[in-house]
C-alpha cells in the first residue's frame, strides 16, 4: 500500500470513528417509561411504538399501589380490579414481547413495613400471572446504617440487602417462567444516598426526582430543581451513567426537554423521564398517574 493510500485509509478510519462517536453521544440517555396508569392508557402504546431501544423499561403499578397482599393496609382483591386482572397480565406480556422490561412497583415505606410484606407483594405479581422483569422499590429509607422502622432491629443497609437477595436469588430459584432470569431492581431514594453501598442493593438508582426549576408548592414545601442539582463531587460520579435515572417534572417546553437530554452526560444520567405534569402533590397533581403531553413525550423519544 502506498503512503498516500495509507494516509487515506487512516483518515477514513478516523472519520468513521468520529461518526460513530457522534452517533453515540447524540443519544446520551434513554427514556424510562415511568407511569402509574392502568392498561389501556396511551402511554403504554406510545412506549411500544417507540420500541425497546428508546424505552428499555416500563414501570407497572398495580391498582392497589403495588399489588398488596390480603391483610395489608389498602388491599384490594383482584376480583375488584378495574380494568380486570386479565388486562394487567396481558399488558405485562405485551410489553415484554416488544422487548421492553416490565418493572413492577412495590412500596418499601422507608422500611416502616415489615420486609416480608414487601417480599409478598413481589411474589403476588407472579402469583397473579404478571410477566415480571424486575421491581421498582419506592420510598427508600435514608441512612445506610440507621435502624429500620419495622421493629426488626435491622439496619437499612441489611434490610435492603435482604430484599435485593430475594429479588436476585430467592425468586429465581422458583423457576417461574414469567420471571426474568436476569431481574432488574430499581430503587428510588429520590436523591443521592449517604454512601455508595446503596449501589450494592440495586441495578438502577433514581438519584434525582423533582421539578426542572425550584419552586414552593401550595403547602409550603420547597421542591428543589434539576437546574441547580448536580452529582459532581459525590460518590455517584464513580459509577457509570447507565446505573442512574433522573425523573424531571414541571417541564413546560420541548426546548427544555432538548436541554435536559443534552445535559444528561453532565448529570451522569443514563435514563430520563421528563413530564410537564407538576410534582406538587399537595396541589392535587397525580404526577405519574397523568401522562405527559404528547409533545413532551414525542420530544423525549426523539432525543432518546
Amino acid at each position: 500500500m502506498t503512503r498516500i493510500n495509507i494516509v487515506k485509509s487512516i483518515t477514513l478510519s478516523i472519520a468513521t470513528i468520529a461518526v460513530l462517536s457522534f452517533g453515540t453521544a447524540a443519544r446520551a440517555a434513554h427514556t424510562m417509561g415511568f407511569t402509574y396508569e392502568a392498561p389501556g392508557d396511551p402511554i403504554f402504546t406510545w412506549a411500544q411504538n417507540a420500541g425497546s431501544t428508546k424505552v428499555p423499561y416500563v414501570i407497572i403499578n398495580a391498582p392497589n399501589n403495588g399489588n398488596l397482599c390480603s391483610g395489608d393496609t389498602g388491599y384490594i382483591p383482584t376480583s375488584s380490579w378495574s380494568p380486570p386482572l386479565s388486562s394487567w397480565t396481558a399488558l405485562s406480556a405485551s410489553l415484554h414481547s416488544h422487548g421492553i422490561k416490565v418493572i413492577c412497583y412495590v412500596d418499601s415505606a422507608f422500611t416502616n413495613r415489615p420486609l416480608w410484606q414487601v417480599e409478598n407483594d413481589m411474589s403476588q405479581y407472579l402469583l397473579d400471572g404478571f410477566t415480571v422483569d424486575g421491581f421498582f422499590v419506592d420510598d427508600i429509607a435514608w441512612g445506610w446504617s440507621a435502624t429500620s422502622g419495622d421493629g426488626s432491629g435491622l439496619s437499612h443497609g441489611t434490610w435492603y440487602t435482604n430484599l435485593y437477595n430475594f429479588v436476585h436469588t430467592t425468586i429465581p430459584s422458583w423457576n417461574n417462567p414469567k420471571y426474568s432470569t436476569s431481574p432488574t431492581e430499581i430503587i428510588n431514594p429520590g436523591g443521592i444516598g449517604d454512601v455508595s453501598n446503596w449501589m450494592n442493593v440495586c441495578n438502577l438508582d433514581v438519584d434525582f426526582e423533582g421539578p426542572y426549576n425550584t419552586f414552593t408548592g401550595v403547602g409550603g414545601t420547597v421542591f428543589h430543581g434539576y437546574t441547580s442539582w448536580s452529582p459532581s463531587g459525590t460518590w455517584a460520579t464513580s459509577f457509570p451513567a447507565s446505573r442512574f435515572i433522573n425523573l424531571v417534572t414541571n417541564v413546560s417546553s420541548t426546548s427544555t426537554v432538548d436541554s435536559i437530554f443534552a445535559g444528561a452526560t453532565g448529570k451522569n444520567a443514563g435514563y430520563l423521564y421528563v413530564t410537564n405534569v407538576s410534582c406538587d402533590w399537595q396541589a392535587g397533581f397525580n404526577t405519574y398517574g397523568t401522562d405527559p403531553s404528547t409533545s413532551i413525550w414525542n420530544e423525549e423519544i426523539a432525543k432518546s
